[in-house]
């Protein structure tokens, strides 16, 4: 998971740089925001049209922004994705009230003891909580609500759209009356819009590529991942194929085998997680399940560049699969295309040594696994080696019979695991050395054997006890925070 120090990090460098721009913004809007400037005269103008009889219209229409831009704050800074971010604008907001107070803008000019500029301030505030109606409907009325579902996305667009709105036309206010100090004013604007656009940010796509053999293990890693970080509290949505092999999961009762049936076509799962502490941020994760037969085919297109014509038909194929009116076949050359563009911009890539075809000497696959490594590499990817069905290999282990990762022997299983693939197996060393990887995931679910068939092993609550998966995750997690 991400570093809790590289956090801290992030998060003195933020509130620094917020303690640093706020009075320069503020000192920028003082230059620009006098009276008879358009900015000014525009207010001005706004507020004879909305405000009540017998309201200074400047002041009302202060109030009322005021009003809004405390009420979208507020959402921001309660959100449980976005508290310490809210923080950070809420101390940034003060220092830039108390510039601009110093400098005789805004709240000097607004009379406290007009009821009629409070009604402006309770309009505006009311509006930003109607902005998110939806939201605390959902709140309110839904059963088993937790407080990670506390979130308010159009609340935190709301506020960063009205910050960008105010910081642009005060900038351009202050170039047009000669106001200006152009290096720093824009440099400080940009940056600011820059960070408010991170800020608000609730979700990052992240494309992983899982790539194996048949039968490898590939769904059921995937699942394993999810149910770690469901099990850690970190797991979001899910829908889908990948919601349908969650839900077979939970369901299992004693003596059934996996509920994964082999796959017979591209069929995508994603599911999103939660990464960071101070920051958290939910990251998307989208994988394509594929036959393990079309990996020869993969690695040989994976060989060759990737023309313009190719990018063309990737973009044409995207518009007809989402596009509600045309009728695209799953399965068809145009998804493979798509399969095979999501393979060469993967942000992260795991390879899948299937331990039980390595047992039996059944190795060819890898020829593909190392071409495909090679390019993917080559394209910028990380990748990880990761050994499926390791469970095979615990009697091998130092004479234990049990689960060696729950008697805190984790490190050792892999070493083990790592030994035997690299020394057994030249070609799973070449493809560690092409990939530039020195380390391979060990992953398996407890299983227990009847008549030579092994079925899962279901712990009390009859879930899958799935081992690994935690080690792995987290390096996950690592490349994509």
């Amino acid at each position: 998971m991400r570093n809790i120090g590289d956090e801290r990090r992030v998060l003195y460098l933020r509130v620094l740089f917020i303690g640093l721009a706020s009075p320069l913004l503020s000192l920028m809007a003082a230059r620009a925001y006098q009276p008879a400037t358009f900015l000014w005269e525009f207010l001005r103008s706004t507020g004879e049209l909305i405000a009540p009889a017998n309201a200074v219209p400047i002041e009302f229409i202060s109030s009322l922004l005021l009003g809004l831009y405390i009420g979208l704050l507020l959402l921001f800074t309660i959100d449980t994705k976005k508290r310490i971010q809210g923080y950070i604008l809420a101390i940034g907001s003060i220092l830039g009230l108390l510039v601009l107070a110093i400098s005789n803008i805004l709240l000097p000019n607004i009379t406290v003891t007009d009821p009629l500029n409070w009604i402006g301030l309770l309009v505006g505030f009311v509006f930003a909580l109607l902005i998110e109606a939806k939201t605390f409907k959902h709140i309110l009325f839904r059963e088993g609500f937790s407080k990670n579902d506390l979130t308010f996305p159009v609340a935190a667009v709301g506020l960063f759209v009205l910050i960008s709105v105010m910081l642009l036309s005060t900038l351009i206010q202050a170039i047009a009356v000669g106001a200006s100090r152009p290096i720093l004013d824009i440099a400080v604007t940009a940056s600011t819009i820059y960070l408010l656009a991170g800020f608000v940010r609730y979700t990052e796509q992240s494309n992983v590529a899982v790539l194996g053999p048949r039968n490898s293990g590939k769904s059921l890693l995937l699942l394993g991942l999810y149910l770690s970080y469901r099990e850690r509290g970190i797991a979001g949505q899910a829908e889908g194929y990948m919601q349908d092999l969650i839900t077979e999961a939970d369901s299992m009762s004693p003596g059934e085998d996996f509920p994964i049936s082999n796959t017979t076509d591209l069929e995508k799962l994603w599911f999103v997680a939660s990464s960071g502490d101070l920051f958290p941020k939910r990251i998307k994760i989208s994988v394509t399940d594929h036959t393990g037969e079309i990996l020869s085919v993969l690695g040989e297109n994976l060989s060759e560049k990737f023309t313009l014509r190719d990018k063309l038909r990737v973009v044409r194929s995207k518009y007809r699969k989402y596009n509600p009116l045309i009728t695209f076949i799953p399965g068809g050359e145009e998804n493979f295309l798509l399969f095979e563009n999501e393979v060469r911009t993967a942000d992260v890539v795991l390879l899948l040594l299937d331990v039980e075809r390595l047992d039996n000497n059944d190795v060819e696959h890898l020829k593909d696994l190392q071409t495909i490594g090679q390019r993917v590499k080559a394209n910028g990817a990380n990748v990880c080696v990761v050994a499926t069905k390791c469970d095979l290999h615990i009697n091998n282990f130092s004479d234990v019979s049990d689960n060696p990762i729950n008697q805190g022997l984790e490190a050792e299983f892999k070493s083990e695991i790592e030994e035997s693939l690299l020394k057994g197996y030249s070609s799973v060393e070449q493809l560690c050395d092409i990939v530039d990887v020195h380390e391979i995931f060990p992953v398996y679910y407890e299983t227990e054997s009847e008549d030579g068939t092994y079925y899962p092993k279901l712990d009390e609550n009859n879930s899958l006890q799935y081992q690994g998966m935690d080690s792995l995750g987290d390096e996950l997690m690592q490349y994509l925070k």
